[in-house]
C-alpha cells in the first residue's frame, strides 16, 4: 500500500509493485493515484501521476508513461473498460529515445513523443514503412501528427503521417510511400 496526501492509500499488487520498484526513475510514474484493478480481461491495471503499469495474466509487465500515456489513453476514449483498446497491449515499456523523445510499441501500432509534444500514434502499412526508413533514426525523424485522412474534393484517397522532416501517404494503390 502506497500513501500521498493528494490521493490517500492506495493498493499495489505484488507484480505491479515491483514493477514500479524496479523503474531505474519512479518521479517519471510519480505516485499511484488509483488502486491496481483488474480488467475485463484479467489484466493487473494501476493509473499513476504520469502513467500507467499492466500486469498480464501471462506474467508480463509493461509501463506506459510521459505522454505515450496521455496517447494511448486517448486512444481508448472516455471509458477504460475499452482497455486495451484499438492499439492493443504495450509490448515493452516506453523508452527513452536518443533525440530527446519517447516511444512505446504496442500489439498494433507505436506511439512517438518528443518534448512538450503530445504522443504521435502509427500503425499499419505507414507504420511498417516508417520501420523501413529507419525509424526513429529515420531522416524524416518523429512524427508530428497523428494519422489522418487524406482527402481531395470529399473523395478519400489514403491516410498520412506528417514527421519532422516529410509526411508518409498510404493509398490502397501506390501503398505507403514518402
Amino acid at each position: 500500500i502506497m500513501y500521498h496526501p493528494s490521493y490517500g492509500a492506495c493498493y499495489l499488487s505484488e507484480r505491479v509493485a515491483l514493477k514500479w520498484r524496479m523503474i531505474a526513475d519512479q518521479l517519471i510514474l510519480g505516485f499511484p493515484i488509483a488502486d491496481t484493478g483488474r480488467t475485463l480481461q484479467n489484466d493487473e491495471l494501476c493509473l499513476f501521476e504520469n502513467g500507467l503499469i499492466v500486469s498480464r495474466p501471462n506474467g508480463e509487465v509493461f509501463a506506459v508513461t510521459e505522454n505515450v500515456y496521455r496517447a494511448y489513453i486517448g486512444s481508448m476514449g472516455t471509458d477504460m473498460a475499452n482497455f486495451p483498446g484499438r492499439i492493443g497491449y504495450p509490448v515493452n515499456d516506453t523508452r527513452r529515445l536518443a533525440n530527446d523523445g519517447w516511444m512505446g510499441v504496442f500489439e498494433r501500432a507505436d506511439i512517438y513523443q518528443r518534448g512538450l509534444d503530445p504522443g504521435r500514434i502509427l500503425q499499419g502499412a505507414i507504420l511498417a514503412r516508417y520501420h523501413q526508413l529507419g525509424g526513429e533514426n529515420a531522416r524524416i525523424g518523429l512524427p508530428i501528427s497523428d494519422q489522418y485522412d487524406f482527402k481531395v474534393d470529399e473523395n478519400l484517397l489514403g491516410h498520412a503521417n506528417d514527421f519532422e522532416g516529410g509526411t508518409i501517404f498510404w493509398s490502397e494503390n501506390s501503398g505507403a510511400r514518402v
